[in-house]
């Protein structure tokens, strides 16, 4: 009997360090339960691309094959020929890609009936879901680490109840989720947590993260990347220089700058609950996650935003503190 297991995200719960764990601990734990190379990569986010429309691809991928589809469908055929003579052999596999979060039914019935014409007869599915106001905070951060622009809390986009349901079509009774919150992970994180969730299943298996960091930056670091960006944009930079200091700008950012803890500002936080409200009641009532997220926004009798979403740019429109002299300092080491 073959198995898979497929770590499905979401974007924003620590699955890139997941990704990282597997991999570094490949020698250790492949003979257990085997993590594939697809194509070369040391993760598997390329995955989903062998099922889902180019248009639900990355930018760089977009551009790649945009005005290729012959091209794109022998990427497609590229990446499932890789997955398969990887795991030949092996009946214990494991698949970790937080973009198969965005899969919609259809492309979740096709990954079903390849996985079962590979012979794998048991599927289990693992999902880590995030508050929502706390998830649009990382968006942000991150959506500033490449360029000047926020994302706007009215379009973001985080569809948690439609990614259970659509999921859950694999196996309702093999689809565990997870709250992305230190309380209710073991020992209050994600990578010990994945851990205990394979072990549980069975399997002799050890993960763990070489050089462990908190990723996230400070609001100080944020600013001066959005300024940066917002420079860079408006220079006239030959392609190399550009290059450069986008390269620049990336080191910077994987650093774990100190500095002020982003936390979202009230009014930013009950725009986002005042949208998402009666997806997390659906979530919580149905499948016992934000429970008692939903206990503390039940209690208050009508959430009204106050922000103006026209005048949201800067990335201290949305945080609730920033210090000046931190930001003089880290300027500094840019």
């Amino acid at each position: 009997m073959k198995k898979i297991i497929l770590h499905v995200g979401s974007g924003k719960t620590g699955s890139t360090s997941i990704q990282k764990a597997l991999y570094e601990c490949k020698n250790e734990n492949d003979e257990s339960l085997y993590y594939p190379t697809i194509l070369n990569h040391k993760g598997n986010q390329i995955f989903r691309f062998a099922f889902c429309d180019i248009n639900d691809t990355p930018s760089n991928v977009k551009a790649k094959y945009k005005n290729d589809p012959q091209g794109y469908l022998a990427y497609q055929n590229a990446i499932k020929a890789s997955f398969k003579e990887n795991t030949h052999g092996h009946d214990n596999v494991i698949v970790s890609s937080e973009f198969l979060f965005l899969s919609d039914k259809s492309e979740i019935e096709s990954i079903k009936s390849y996985l079962v014409d590979l012979g794998f007869t048991e599927i289990h599915v693992i999902m880590y879901l995030r508050d929502p106001a706390k998830y649009y905070l990382s968006v942000a951060q991150q959506a500033l680490k490449n360029h000047y622009k926020l994302p706007s809390p009215d379009n973001f986009r985080y569809d948690m109840y439609d990614a259970i349901c659509n999921w859950k079509l694999i196996n309702p009774q093999s689809t565990i989720l997870k709250e992305f919150d230190k309380r209710f992970l073991h020992n209050g994180d994600v990578i010990s947590d994945f851990n205990q969730y394979i072990q549980n299943l069975g399997y002799k298996f050890k993960l763990k993260l070489e050089n462990a960091k908190n990723e996230s930056m400070s609001v100080e670091a944020t600013v001066i990347l959005q300024d940066f960006h917002r420079l860079l944009e408006l220079s006239n930079l030959d392609e190399t220089e550009f290059t450069n200091s986008k390269l620049r700008a990336r080191r910077f950012s994987n650093k774990a700058a100190k500095g002020t803890k982003p936390v979202l500002n009230v009014d930013i936080a009950d725009y986002i609950y005042n949208k998402k409200y009666t997806e997390v009641a659906k979530v919580a009532n149905e499948y016992g996650i934000f429970k008692e997220l939903l206990v503390v926004l039940s209690k208050k009798k009508k959430i009204i935003a106050r922000v103006k979403l026209g005048e949201v740019k800067l990335f201290t429109d949305i945080v609730s503190e920033f210090n000046l002299s931190n930001y003089l300092e880290l300027l500094k080491k840019l």
